[in-house]
């Protein structure tokens, strides 16, 4: 503690409770006092108070008449023990009680050690203070015997760091390393050299100058701690460096392997990590190189999932220019060759097949632009043809000098007699006919040049035979209407004078008219077959206009077109005899579903079923069209649209068509590869049919078709499930399955063919589904399925293009 008096913000006195003398300090205006408060201080006596120390703690004791104030409260003869925070008042001074602060700690110059004459060994730092040696237990060193002082000798330190000892008037006296040698003086001080040895009676005290040995001893303890700590440490480091850390090799490794799964980011990440091995240096020149090079590689397989991704969007251009830099870059710097010729020829076939794209698609359009202008210029000729026929009805319309139409008639053919003239049968020149000649001979001369045009090698024609030969599994087209048109026009095209006496232009426009009619018959017949009425359309082809051997060909410039048109009527009429015992059997099929399948879910069920079959029933060379119309909705649907809407949540199908749902799916996305076919060669070039080939090089193909047939089969053949959900999945795989297909089926692994499997499948089942529900009751006025089937010839072999389209008429509350 720190006591300190103040009087008129002067500090009066100001001392340790240490330094407080035993026999204490007076306060007062007594001279003799300590602490002398002035004889202008009011309230103050001559010996107010006494501060005395009791071990190391002051006591203070009121001496004054007129007291002492502490807390308001006055303190007269009477003691008071100081405590910190203290504040008492004597008269006008004051006198605070502090802490003491805490001294600037520095090592100990010195040190006494008893060496002897004690049960232990006791050693004491010698600081600024005196220390005191005696048997009193206030002292520093304290030497229990009867023969040693209260204080025998003191011991003090000066300024230059050398000790003093004095013997403060003992008993026994104090001696100097000699326990039999002469007793110090009292009162004088010896200055003490390092290691000499004081005696007092049986005590030896050793002085050691400086730093103590046992200071010294921890110091050193502490540092050979730390040291074998920061040895064990650097052995471990090392340890798990070298031993247990794994080196560059396997990081490089590691870092490879994922670059090789295309794991970019992560490659980076392990290749890192070879910083920390011990043997980096070896391999710094692999790791540098292979840091360069996944940069390279990430950018490489970007750009390559950026041109697929174009190409599954049908984004052609980008596609290419995309291609363009990367079939250009060297990637023989590609660790993995095996990845780089893949990529290298996924990217080169890509690239051929972009450009084969874009020459044929050129060359599409310039061929359609060529078609049509030809069909204009037919077109046109017909219409002249038209307007020469109304002429050759009027005499006074004929040139001077043409004749009669008798005398045309008896001209031609000319006789046996007669020579034919040098320009042909007769020798009347079209610029005879006045107006109509001009166009006439502009508009011959400009289909045949088309027609040249379309003929001729050139570099457009060549472009699509190469595209062809590129996409060698999709045949050339083949459309004998078209090739029957392009015949016509070379036959007209080739007649540079045109007949026109009467008698030959009546037959040319009756030639023309039946062509017409003929044509006119066809769609007709064609209506008729679309709306499902093939005996209406048969009788129509049947007619006696139709038959091929009451035409005569070789009358008419136009012999081909109408060979065309007889051939295709007929080919019409065979295929609406053919396809109208299919259509029973697929409306017979409804009508049976039907009886199973009453109420709301198990109609949408045998929809399904319906649908499927009518399509597959259908195996027609030529396109069919199919429309079904169930339940409350008006909607018309693709086929691929059809077997999504079957697999969608909209289509609120039952949870027996669970499995119906999931392969609807697929087949949905499979009729999107195949839809896009056309009766000419534009379906070549339409994106869906490029998919097929796109995707086997960026190697995700559809999931085959078979696989789909096995799986479904065996969810039909599964006796677990029920004799609905059988139903369906054995209707799918019929729907998937094609003619020829055959399958191993049951426990004795026969091949069968999946259709006839499947038909006495399907009638076991309904036998036992019949079984097992009985009749419906009509939940709901029943709702009829019909079934529309239109027919489109396109002439091209082989092609089973087939469209299916779902309706839903609004239910009106009645039967429909």
């Amino acid at each position: 503690m720190l006591l300190r008096l103040e009087h008129n913000n002067d500090i009066l006195g100001e001392c340790d409770v240490l330094d407080i003398p035993e026999e204490g300090m007076k306060i007062g205006r007594d001279a003799k006092c300590a602490w002398r408060i002035g004889d202008g201080a009011r309230g103050v006596s001559g010996v107010h108070a006494t501060l005395t120390r009791v071990g190391r703690h002051a006591s203070f004791e009121d001496h004054s008449t007129y007291g002492t104030l502490w807390r308001s409260k006055r303190i007269h003869n009477a003691s008071l023990r100081l405590k910190v925070g203290m504040r008492l008042k004597l008269g006008d001074a004051v006198l605070t009680v502090e802490k003491s602060p805490k001294p600037e700690r520095r090592p100990p110059c010195s040190r006494l050690t008893v060496e002897r004459g004690t049960k232990k060994r006791i050693s004491v730092d010698i600081s600024e203070r005196p220390l005191t040696i005696g048997k009193d237990p206030k002292a520093d060193l304290v030497l229990p015997d009867d023969h040693v002082s209260d204080t025998h000798a003191i011991i003090t330190a000066r300024a230059d760091g050398s000790c003093q000892l004095v013997d403060d008037g003992s008993t026994n006296g104090t001696r100097l390393n000699d326990s039999a040698g002469e007793k110090l003086l009292p009162q004088k001080a010896y200055s003490l050299k390092h290691r000499d040895t004081i005696f007092i009676r049986q005590f030896a005290i050793l002085f050691e100058h400086g730093p103590s040995r046992v200071a010294g001893a921890r110091v050193r303890r502490a540092a050979t701690v730390l040291a074998v700590t920061a040895l064990v440490c650097l052995l471990g480091w090392l340890f798990y460096r070298v031993v247990i850390y794994p080196p560059s090799r396997y990081w490089l490794d590691v870092a490879a392997k994922e670059a090789a799964l295309e794991h970019f980011s992560i490659a980076e990440a392990e290749l890192a990590r070879t910083r920390y091995s011990w043997d980096r240096k070896l391999y710094e020149h692999e790791i540098d190189e292979l840091a360069r090079k996944i940069p390279r590689w990430e950018s490489t397989c970007g750009q390559w999932r950026g041109v697929v991704t174009d190409m599954r969007e049908g984004d052609h251009d980008n596609a290419n220019n995309g291609l363009v830099p990367l079939v250009a870059r060297p990637l023989g710097d590609w660790q993995w060759k095996r990845k780089a010729r893949a990529y290298g020829t996924q990217a080169g076939r890509l690239k051929k097949l972009l450009e084969s794209y874009q020459r044929g698609k050129k060359a599409m359009a310039k061929a359609d632009a060529t078609l049509d202008q030809l069909q204009r210029c037919t077109e046109g000729i017909t219409s002249v043809v038209d307007e020469l026929s109304q002429q050759a009805a009027r005499p006074s319309v004929l040139p001077e000098g043409a004749g009669s139409p008798s005398a045309g008639l008896t001209s031609y053919p000319p006789t046996s007699g007669e020579q034919e003239p040098e320009n042909g049968p007769l020798n009347v020149s079209i610029d005879e006919w006045g107006e109509l000649s001009e166009p006439l001979n502009g508009l011959i001369k400009k289909a045949c040049e088309l027609v040249q045009e379309l003929q001729a090698p050139g570099a457009a024609w060549q472009d699509l035979q190469d595209s062809l030969a590129c996409c060698r599994d999709w045949p050339p087209p083949a459309d004998e209407e078209l090739e029957g048109l392009m015949r016509a026009a070379r036959e007209i095209s080739g007649k540079v004078e045109w007949p026109f006496l009467k008698a030959p232009a009546e037959e040319l426009i009756t030639k023309l008219n039946s062509a017409r009619e003929r044509l006119t018959a066809l769609k007709e017949a064609r209506a008729y077959v679309c709306d499902g009425c093939f005996r209406e359309g048969v009788e129509l082809l049947t007619a006696d206009h139709w038959d091929g051997q009451k035409l005569d060909p070789n009358a008419s410039p136009l012999k081909a077109l109408l060979i065309s048109i007889s051939n295709s009527g007929n080919s019409l009429r065979t295929q609406a005899a053919a396809i109208e015992p299919r259509y029973k059997r697929v409306q017979n099929l409804v009508s049976q579903n039907g009886q199973y399948f009453r109420d709301g879910k198990h109609l949408r069920d045998a929809s399904v079923l319906s649908g499927i079959y009518a399509v597959d029933s259908l195996d027609s060379p030529y396109p069919a069209r199919n429309q079904l119309a169930v339940g409350n909705y008006d909607k018309y649907l693709s086929r691929a649209e059809f077997y999504a809407f079957l697999s969608s949540p909209d289509s609120s199908l039952g949870e027996t068509s669970i499995l119906a749902k999931c392969v609807l799916t697929v087949r949905a996305v499979e009729e999107l590869v195949g839809e896009s076919r056309r009766a000419d060669y534009r379906w070549m070039f339409a994106e869906g049919n490029l998919k097929k080939e796109i995707d086997s090089l960026a190697g995700s193909v559809l999931e085959p078709r078979k696989r789909i047939i096995h799986a479904t089969l065996a969810h039909a053949n599964d006796d677990s499930r029920g004799p609905r959900e059988r139903i369906i999945a054995a209707g799918i795989a019929s729907a998937l399955a094609s003619e020829g297909d055959e399958l191993t089926i049951g426990e004795e692994n026969q091949r069968k063919k999946v259709g006839d499997w499947i038909s006495g499948q399907l009638n076991e089942l309904k036998r036992k589904l019949q079984e097992l529900d009985g009749p419906y009751e009509l939940a709901a006025p029943e709702r009829k399925i019909e079934i529309r089937t239109e027919v489109l010839a396109t002439g091209i072999p082989g092609q089973n293009v087939v469209q299916k389209m779902w309706r839903r008429r609004p239910h009106t509350g009645q039967g429909q």
